[in-house]
């Protein structure tokens, strides 16, 4: 089943995708457009969520450092920081005033990334097929809008 437009503006989905790297992406849309490969259906992101929020955590907090948003006024990052302790990098949408903003800024980084050769098959197809234009290693922002 799909993810309609109405439902991407009405609430904030987390969704993952691989970078150019390999390593893998945590992003939370805070009512943005999802990429058609997100979107298209919501039984692989719902997997997806699943399997990376009972991953095992493989560092603590006081291995990331992490940047408030405008998603966290009250310094709240476990949301965030449930996935980066998995190994995901996480970023938060920038603009909450446009449906249409790809534009994210970095959260945090995890200390050990994940690569998505490291998850096993199955969950591994379903994750690279939203892959990212660019490497995020090096990044504090990132423009989705090329995401497929």
């Amino acid at each position: 089943m799909c993810i309609s437009k109405e439902e991407q503006q009405a609430y904030d989905f987390d969704w993952f995708a691989v970078d150019a790297d390999g390593y893998l992406v945590h992003l939370s849309s805070w009512g943005g457009k999802l990429p058609a490969s997100v979107a298209d259906s919501r039984e692989n992101l719902e997997t997806l969520e699943s399997y990376f929020g009972t991953l095992p955590e493989l560092s603590t907090n006081e291995e990331i450092e992490a940047t408030f948003t405008a998603a966290t006024p009250n310094g709240d990052l476990s949301s965030y920081l449930e996935y980066v302790r998995r190994g995901l990098f996480s970023f938060d949408r920038i603009d909450y005033n446009n449906h249409d903003s790809c534009a994210y800024r970095l959260v945090a980084r995890p200390p050990r990334p994940v690569r998505a050769a490291d998850l096993p098959p199955g969950i591994a197809a379903v994750v690279i097929q939203t892959q990212l234009p660019s490497a995020v290693t090096g990044l504090a922002n990132l423009d989705t809008a090329a995401v497929a």
